[in-house]
């Protein structure tokens, strides 16, 4: 029984032409993509690009849900909107005595009303690790 497995499994593998190397030297071209190109799938930009990181996408994926949140009322009547400081309107906006770390003694989280009644503990606690995980 083991010696059958092993030969269907030489034989199923052995037909496998991926990463395969022709006789020059040149490796195979990959099958036709969605396109006809060759070696170009669906996800090939994806997985070449970037991935999106960095303060301005922290800042937008951290702190941008709680200061739009219509509850906190940041962003209403253009307050910090560029009204009033701190503009959270986005990441480069913020001036950076509001990105001093650490967060939990920074303006942002420390500042008295109408902030205190307005974020809660846990508003003002990820906003105060937002700022604690900047460069």
């Amino acid at each position: 029984m083991l010696r059958a497995t092993a030969v269907f499994l030489f034989v199923t593998l052995g037909g496998c032409s991926v990463g395969e190397v022709s006789p020059g030297g040149t490796p195979t071209p990959d099958s036709p993509g969605p396109a006809g190109e060759a070696g170009v799938t669906p996800d090939a930009a994806i997985i070449d690009s970037p991935p999106v990181s960095g303060p301005a996408a922290t800042f937008t994926s951290m702190v941008t849900p709680i200061v739009t949140k219509s509850a906190n009322h940041c962003l209403d009547a253009g307050c910090h909107a560029g009204t009033f400081q701190p503009n959270l309107s986005s990441y480069d906006t913020l001036l950076d005595k509001y990105k001093a770390k650490p967060g939990a003694t920074n303006p942002m989280t420390t500042k008295n009303a109408p902030h205190s009644a307005v974020l809660s503990a846990a508003d003002k606690t990820a906003i105060a690790a937002w700022i604690d995980s900047l460069p």
